[in-house]
């Protein structure tokens, strides 16, 4: 148009958001608004799903659900350091667990676990968003549990009571005493175990148990006495 103007007099327009490149789009709503004394429980009756049969491929991309644990993901990933490679197993894990969800659904672990082991899927990552969710029950049974159970089976009501509580006490700690490694304690415990189950034959509780029985208590591994 033959305007000319001088270096430095052109308008500034001003960028928003103070930083470099493109303004960051806003967080997508939750699919659900909870209340702030809202505590999500299992519904009634609710029949669990069988996801190893879901289709990778027939997965739905566009539901609310799916926005927010997608977005949720990332603002995870950006703190927590995830690579490329687990951004990207998490949304295609959280793709297949939350197509067909409904709210008030509660995904537990016992029902994804096995199915995203065989797709090769970052299952702890995946869980990790579930729980900021708030849809995911964690049902396992810890290994430490199992073990116990196992060990306490076969001794006398009263003398699994006492062990049991000694037991814990050595594996979470006590007011007194600090936790001891695992390890540690499954080493005390199975040690102890044949003298606890010979006592069970005679006694009912461990006070009944005598000087004499202790220093005669069968052992798991004795040592050669020297000739």
């Amino acid at each position: 148009m033959g305007l000319h103007y001088r270096r430095g007099s052109a308008p500034v327009v001003a960028h928003r958001g103070g930083g470099r490149g493109a303004v960051r789009k806003p967080p997508p709503a939750p699919a659900w608004r909870p209340s702030a004394d809202w505590r999500q429980l299992p519904l009634f009756g609710q029949v669990p799903r069988d996801y190893s049969h879901l289709d990778p491929a027939a997965v739905d991309l566009a539901g609310p659900w799916l926005a927010w644990a997608k977005y949720l993901a990332y603002q995870l990933a950006e703190a927590r350091g995830w690579g490329r490679g687990i951004r990207f197993a998490v949304n295609r894990s959280l793709a297949i667990v939350l197509t067909e969800y409904v709210e008030g659904d509660v995904i537990r672990h016992s029902e994804i676990f096995t199915p995203l082991r065989a797709l090769d899927l970052r299952f702890g990552h995946t869980t990790t968003v579930l729980e900021e969710m708030g849809i995911f029950l964690n049902d396992s049974e810890p290994s430490f549990e199992h073990w116990l159970a196992e060990r306490l089976e076969g001794l006398a009501p009263g003398i699994a009571a006492e062990v049991e509580r000694w037991t814990r006490v050595l594996h979470d700690g006590g007011p007194r005493s600090l936790p001891r490694q695992q390890s540690t304690v499954w080493l005390y415990l199975n040690g102890a175990r044949p003298a606890l189950l010979g006592w069970s034959d005679r006694y009912d509780h461990l006070r009944e148990v005598t000087r004499e029985d202790v220093l005669t208590r069968p052992t798991r591994n004795p040592r050669p006495q020297p000739s």
